[in-house]
């Protein structure tokens, strides 16, 4: 280096910006090269040793710690080997294994939020250990913790909540000093002494919890808590150092027990709000009139404890119940397990005879057991066999694999196999007519039916089914009329009135049912003209069998007809088929239908869902209407449609109309004009509405011209008239 002087009076001044330059150059030139040096350093310290046992592993921001033993201690010197990278740590996760973490083993480490303890097996925490890790919000120690160390947990102020296990036996001086937004404290029952410091600038701490069993409070234990409201003194206590509860500004009250023998001077320093609550002639009085600290003396008392349940007793937990005293002491007492109170059993699935069933009962206090428990297989029976109109019941079809079945008289599977017509059904067929466990065949003919029957244990059956003799029935719909099960039926007979004999009913028939019309047919049906009241005669092929007489009655809802004018509205139409009107006399349906200009309303479309309908004419003549229920019953309607007129009447430049029942409007203008729609778009156009009707009459005064006057009414009645005025 070269320095280069100059004299200047008395003063030297020295040159030195070109040393100066030189410098940052060389300075630089170190950096740039240490880069890369650097890099590969982080790099390297991915990994490594942090215990005779243990290895450490720092991969996407969570930091490991594996093996079997006791963690390195560290210092304030000599760091722990993943320090240089505590920026980065999120998260660490102890394996179970590791006995202790050692002094300073996540200091300062400010990124990370949370930390996975073992299970089991770690027992302290060393010196320091968690202090300065400023992003952590809650911390949980592990079960089997016995040890908490110096300032272990100190200065963390985002910490909220600590759980702290009661196998803890020491927590040393300021472990969770300046954790300022710690609010709540229960401290472990196993502690005996609260050290010194220990929760020293705690600031947003409310309540504290003290166990029995804690004889000593160290010196500041408690100093600069804030906000602290509650603390409990144990009747254990017998030593309070000094400044243990010094600027605690929210602290009003404290009881002290009678068992303090000692306490430090300064107790309370700068805790101007408190007042004591002591016993009369105890340490703590004396302490606090020596001390010029207000004080509010208790008389002793005898304990008187209500109870409450605190853990709720379960089918095979105990539960708890404790007595708290107003004082604050408490005791528990056990409340034995319920046990199980089995509902009935329910089946869950049910025996077939080729597989057993299950039942299962379940706890009715809700605990979620339950008991299940097999029921045997059904024993094999035979099925049972009925017979109803063409249809053959056959029972316990879930246990049939094969059913085959004649018509005829067989005694043999083989017979029944090589009959004509024979119908055989594999069990997955006999599934498609099974309800509830009967499987239902419904025959072609009457008759004498042969059926062989395959169980699923192989035993089998032959059965006669008689379908020779039915009892005929009658359904009703309308003025339909139907006869069921027709096999053996020569012909019937229908006639209107109530009858009991064959030539009575013969004599005023509507209709002969010939076997012939019935053919092949389980039932006939015939649509009568009117309803009332018909019997039926029944006749068979055995003559010896006598004949059958039902009566019935036929009912129908009429159609009701309104004329208005243009209009016929006709209602009551639940289950209309169709509405037919046309120009003319008709006597039918199917005439009405093939007239001229025939229109046509159907339930389907026009009117489905309507009770009555208004049909719409736009000349004056006779109109047959034909109305027809899906039923069967028409009703045929003849209808002089006439177009509604009023009455007119002038005189001098007055207009009056009457005869205005039901009208709709009344326009005109002046002019002539052709239509309604034309007077409507006129200049100067004018309505008159049904409401300005008085007593069926309207005037209107006219000036001098020609008008044209159209007089509409609801019905689309239209009638023009031109009047001129002088």
């Amino acid at each position: 280096m070269i320095l280069t002087y100059f004299a200047c009076g008395d003063k030297i001044i020295l040159d030195i910006q070109e040393v100066i330059m030189k410098k940052i150059l060389s300075f630089t030139l170190i950096v740039l090269m240490l880069i890369p040096m650097m890099t590969w350093l982080n790099l390297s310290a991915a990994s490594g040793s942090c215990g005779a046992g243990l290895t450490w592993s720092l991969s996407g921001g969570t930091l490991t710690i594996s093996g079997n033993g006791a963690m390195n201690n560290y210092s304030y010197f000599e760091k722990a080997p993943w320090y240089d990278s505590r920026t980065s740590i999120k998260s660490v996760v102890i394996k179970d294994g590791v006995t202790t973490l050692g002094n300073y083993a996540f200091y300062e480490c400010v990124a990370l939020t949370s930390i996975t303890f073992p299970k089991s097996g770690l027992v302290s925490i060393g010196d320091e250990a968690i202090r300065d890790c400023t992003a952590l919000k809650s911390l949980t120690l592990p079960e089997g913790l016995e040890t908490i160390g110096l300032i272990a947990i100190a200065y963390n102020p985002n910490l909220e909540r600590v759980y702290i296990p009661d196998s803890v036996t020491r927590i040393r001086n300021m472990a969770f000093a300046q954790c300022t937004a710690l609010k709540e404290i229960d401290y472990p029952a196993s502690v005996t002494e609260v050290e010194g410091y220990i929760f020293s600038g705690c600031t947003a701490v409310e309540r504290i919890s003290l166990p029995d069993g804690i004889t000593k409070i160290g010196l500041g234990a408690f100093e600069v808590c804030e906000k602290l409201t509650t603390i409990n003194i144990p009747d254990t206590v017998t030593y309070i150092r000094s400044s243990a509860f010094a600027y605690c500004k929210s602290l009003k009250t404290i009881t002290l027990p009678q068992s303090i023998t000692k306490m430090e001077t300064d107790v309370f320093n700068n805790t101007t709000s408190v007042t004591v609550e002591c016993y009369a002639d105890s340490y703590a009085e004396n302490y606090c009139k020596t001390n010029g600290i207000a004080y509010k003396t208790l008389t002793a008392h005898e304990h008187s404890y209500s109870g409450a349940i605190t853990t709720l007793v379960t089918c095979t937990e105990d539960g708890v119940i404790t007595y708290t005293c107003s004082c604050g002491d408490s005791y528990t007492d056990t409340i034995p397990a319920l046990g199980h109170a089995w509902l009935e059993w329910v089946v869950t699935t049910e025996p077939t005879t080729t597989t057993v069933g299950v039942e299962r009962r379940e706890c009715r206090r809700g605990c979620g057991s339950f008991e299940s428990r097999e029921i045997p297989m059904l024993e094999v029976s035979e099925p049972e066999i009925t017979v109803s109109d063409y249809d053959i019941s056959i029972s316990m079809a879930e246990n049939i694999s094969y059913i085959r079945y004649a018509l005829g008289e067989y005694s043999t599977a083989s017979e029944i196999k090589n009959a004509a017509g024979c119908v055989t059904l594999n069990a997955s067929k006999i599934s498609e007519y099974t309800e509830e466990g009967i499987c239902k065949l419904t025959m072609v003919n009457g008759g004498i039916y042969s059926l062989w029957i395959k169980m699923t244990d192989g035993t089998e059956y032959i059965y006669k089914a008689d379908l020779s003799v039915m009892d005929q029935s009658v359904e009703t719909y309308g003025v339909t009329l139907t006869v069921k099960n027709l096999y053996g039926v020569k012909d019937y007979f229908i006639a209107k009135g109530e009858r009991t004999t064959y030539a009575d009913v013969k004599a005023n028939s509507v209709v002969q049912i010939t076997k012939n019309k019935i053919g092949t047919k389980h039932d006939y049906t015939y649509i009568l003209s009117d309803p009332g009241i018909y019997t039926v005669c029944v006749r068979y092929d055995d003559t010896a069998r006598a004949h059958k007489f039902i009566t019935v009655e036929l009912t129908v809802t009429e159609p009701e007809f309104t004329e208005n004018g243009l209009q016929l509205n006709v209602a009551n139409l639940d289950d209309i088929k169709v509405i037919r009107t046309a120009y003319g006399e008709y006597n039918t349906p199917g005439e009405v239908k093939r007239a001229e200009g025939a229109r046509a309303f159907t339930g389907k479309t026009v009117l489905k869902g309507l009770d009555n309908y208004s049909v719409q004419y736009r000349e004056e003549g006779i109109v047959t209407v034909a109305v027809v229920y899906n039923n069967g019953y028409e009703v045929m309607y003849k209808y002089n449609v006439k177009k509604k007129t009023p009455e007119m009447k002038q005189e001098g430049s007055t207009v009056t109309f009457t005869n205005l029942d039901d009208l709709k409007v009344i326009r005109y203008a002046e002019g002539e004009y052709a239509t309604s729609n034309q007077i409507k778009n006129a200049v100067g156009s004018k309505t008159v509405t049904a409401s300005k009707v008085v007593n069926d009459s309207v005037s209107i005064n006219l000036n001098s011209g020609t008008y044209t006057f159209c007089v509409q009414y609801n019905d689309e009645s239209y009638n023009y008239y031109t009047v001129v005025i002088e």
